[in-house]
């Protein structure tokens, strides 16, 4: 037996052939085998969630969802398999995880049948735990013998809708962005 290293193969099918000579300078008839050299990794995935624009949330958890190529073997989320589901060969997967207080970056690749691994496409999703500032309910006419009333308050400027309850049944609901103030007929 023998072995001999071989460098600078090109991509794709590579024709292997091994001859031997003996003393005299007679050569065999050749043996011959090929190597076939795949060494391009995949596309990169796409993020398809919100567009695959970075996004803030107030969700503990986070889905994702994205498209790749048909050769790809794995999907890796952050180095990982954990959440991912998806099937070789097909050219969609998810993942589903969960979302720390603040910036979390999810970096998604591409893994085919031989190691070979895309570029990364990566969002970025806020966790965003600040709760906006309690609203306020301006001085109300009570007792009255009118069933149609008036609300209006104040609230902080990030509050975009005020949700009106009257015992456990939402009457009303109002949007005002870049505004404190807010107002509701009952």
């Amino acid at each position: 037996t023998f072995s001999i290293s071989v460098s600078g193969l090109a991509q794709n099918t590579n024709s292997i052939y091994a001859t031997a000579i003996d003393a005299l300078g007679n050569t065999s008839i050749s043996a011959s085998s090929t190597i076939f050299v795949d060494s391009l990794a995949p596309n990169a995935p796409v993020i398809t969630t919100n567009g695959g624009a970075d996004y803030t949330t107030m969700n503990t958890t986070v889905a994702l969802q994205g498209t790749c190529d048909a050769d790809t073997n794995k999907i890796l989320v952050n180095n990982s398999q954990t959440g991912v589901t998806y099937t070789a060969g097909n050219t969609t997967w998810s993942y589903a995880g969960t979302l720390s207080p603040g910036l979390n970056t999810f970096s998604v690749v591409a893994v085919d049948a031989l190691n070979n691994t895309s570029n990364a496409d990566s969002i970025k999703v806020t966790r965003d735990t600040n709760l906006p500032a309690d609203p306020m309910i301006n001085a109300v006419n009570t007792p009255t013998s009118n069933k149609t009333q008036v609300l209006s308050g104040t609230k902080a400027t990030d509050a975009l809708t005020i949700n009106v309850t009257v015992q456990t049944a939402t009457v009303g609901t109002v949007t005002y962005p870049n505004s404190t103030s807010w107002q509701v007929t009952l």
